[in-house]
C-alpha cells in the first residue's frame, strides 16, 4: 500500500462538476432510447411490423443513427474473428475472403482490424 500512495496513484475523489457530467450523460441516454423506442413503436404501428430486434436495427440504420462506416468496421472485425483462425488460413489470407466477401479493398480490411485492436 505504502508503494502506490508513494507514487500518486490513489483515485482522485468524484467532484460535484464530474458527477453532474454523469447524471447528464445517463440523462441524455436515458432521453436518447426514450426516444427511439417511442419512434420505433410508432413505425412498427403505422407499418403494421412487430417490433423485433432486427427491425429495431433496420430502423436505426435507415433513420442514420448508424453510420455505414460503424456498420462495416463492426462487420469486418466480427467476420475477421470467424474466419481467421476458424477456417485454417493465414491472416493474409483470412483478409483476402473477406475483402471479397464485403466487396472491400484489402488495405480497408488491414486498417479496419489495426485500428479496432
Amino acid at each position: 500500500m505504502q508503494h502506490i500512495q508513494q507514487r500518486g496513484r490513489w483515485p482522485k475523489p468524484l467532484t460535484l462538476t464530474h458527477l453532474m457530467k454523469n447524471d447528464i450523460r445517463k440523462y441524455l441516454l436515458d432521453k436518447f432510447q426514450t426516444f427511439v423506442l417511442s419512434d420505433f413503436d410508432d413505425y412498427c404501428q403505422r407499418h403494421g411490423l412487430e417490433p423485433s430486434a432486427l427491425g429495431l436495427t433496420t430502423f436505426l440504420i435507415d433513420q442514420d443513427l448508424i453510420q455505414k462506416t460503424v456498420i462495416q468496421q463492426y462487420a469486418v472485425q466480427k467476420e475477421f474473428g470467424r474466419v481467421f483462425p476458424g477456417e485454417a488460413v493465414t491472416k493474409t489470407q483470412a483478409i483476402g475472403i473477406i475483402s471479397h466477401r464485403f466487396n472491400i479493398s484489402e488495405r480497408t480490411v488491414w486498417n479496419i482490424l489495426r485500428r479496432g485492436n
